[in-house]
């Protein structure tokens, strides 16, 4: 993630009203307008695969989108993540009618620069949108998968080097979401 474009107190209609750069992604966080980086060739390769693996275990089920506005009304946060499964039809946030308010599942690859971001201080305002069902990470560095996923009993973690998890009662594998990413190039530490 970038550095701020925006003092703090930037309101969710501000935040889409700003013009910014026309090729920078932006989200809302915490109050500030924030530019994100430009993607990797392997991020991109990441959420491509990561598209075509849940489209096909979906089977037309739910919706696979790539990055599109995500409003989560119980922070004022805006999101643009790298991956969203809609289960339902779609909700619109009430004040601009442009972002999602409720999608089922959530996923974003990690990058050096948003590791910690999407690992720690989007997870609390992911976790507060009613719909979402799965936050997902997705590791760059190596193969590994860290799910967080709603359960009767609140939110549980897992981690996957391999094998199958389960989203949105499709299932997908590890293999197969790095198997056309070039694994031979892993990024430094």
């Amino acid at each position: 993630m970038g550095e701020p474009a925006e003092e703090i107190g930037v309101s969710f209609r501000e935040f889409w009203e700003y013009e910014g750069l026309p090729e920078t992604r932006y989200e809302l966080f915490s109050g500030e307008i924030v530019a994100m980086n430009q993607p990797s060739l392997r991020h991109g390769a990441l959420q491509g695969s990561l598209i075509g693996e849940l489209m096909r275990t979906l089977e037309g089920r739910c919706q696979v989108l790539g990055p599109v506005g995500v409003y989560c009304e119980a922070t004022g946060d805006a999101f643009g993540p790298d991956v969203i499964v809609l289960c339902e039809p779609a909700i619109y946030d009430k004040e601009i009618g442009r972002a999602l308010t409720n999608p089922s599942a959530i996923f974003e690859i990690l990058s050096p620069g948003t590791s910690k971001i999407d690992t720690h201080e989007k997870l609390p305002a992911y976790k507060a949108i009613p719909s979402l069902r799965e936050y997902v990470l997705v590791s760059q560095r190596k193969r590994l998968i860290q799910l967080h996923r709603r359960t009767s009993s609140g939110w549980i973690s897992e981690q996957y080097s391999s094998g199958a998890l389960r989203i949105c009662d499709g299932e997908i594998t590890v293999e197969a979401i790095y198997e056309r990413v070039d694994t031979s190039a892993l990024l430094p530490r």
